[in-house]
């Protein structure tokens, strides 16, 4: 698989933008601090990592199935059962603590299911776009619409009353997911590189499922620290 230290970067800025983004809505939820995250910068920050996330997933899924066919498969495979795996492990944590917004399926259930998902559509090439602009008009049509089953969390047309902490929703955003492998499979034609594998950002895009899983406890845990700190 070819090593693309570009998209390590924006993934990396996007990590950073993540935390900041957690940081403010943590102190908003925990604290009395008064944030408002659903608006305004707070909220282009929330969307620009949302975008960066699941478009460079379905860009590196592209790539790293242009060598062999058969070991890239296996091994994406594996990768998003970890993936959901992990997932499942923050449904269970959120619906001890949170109850009525646990994550049901959130960017990690998102991320695991697209990755098999787009699997057999990683052979069309550019022509991920058309489909995944398909996708869009297809979560456009359908809006609104709800499915009264379980099955309708994970595709998007699910009851109003369900409020999660998390939501990725295969319509629209499997939509963006393959405009991600069409973007992979033009860069796998015609790669082009600037970065070295150096750099603050780039090692953050590197690592960044780690950080994703450890960073809300670190960040919750500094909050309670500080208000302890204030409090005495």
């Amino acid at each position: 698989m070819q090593r693309f230290y570009e998209i390590d970067w924006v993934r990396g800025v996007a990590i950073v933008a993540m935390v900041v983004f957690h940081a403010g809505f943590d102190m908003n939820f925990f604290t009395n601090f008064s944030i408002d995250v659903d608006h305004g910068v707070w909220r282009f920050m929330a969307l620009f990592v949302q975008i960066i996330f699941v478009g460079t997933t379905g860009i590196t899924l592209a790539i790293s199935c242009a060598g062999s066919r058969s070991t890239a498969v296996i091994s994406r495979l594996k990768h998003a059962a970890f993936v959901f795996g992990w997932g499942m492990v923050i449904t269970l944590v959120t619906w001890v603590l949170f109850r009525e917004q646990a994550v049901w399926f959130g960017i990690l259930h998102f991320l695991g299911v697209s990755m098999v998902l787009a699997l057999p559509f990683v052979k069309f090439g550019e022509w991920n776009a058309l489909l995944g602009l398909g996708v869009f008009g297809l979560a456009w049509v359908f809006r609104g619409t709800v499915i009264d089953s379980l099955l309708g969390i994970p595709l998007g047309f699910k009851d109003d009353a369900l409020q999660s902490l998390d939501y990725f929703p295969l319509f629209p955003w499997f939509g963006l997911f393959l405009l991600g492998v069409a973007v992979g499979s033009v860069l796998v034609k015609k790669p082009w590189h600037f970065l070295n594998g150096r750099g603050f950002f780039v090692w953050m895009g590197q690592h960044s499922l780690i950080i994703y899983l450890v960073h809300q406890p670190v960040l919750v845990g500094l909050i309670w620290l500080a208000g302890e700190m204030v409090r005495s």
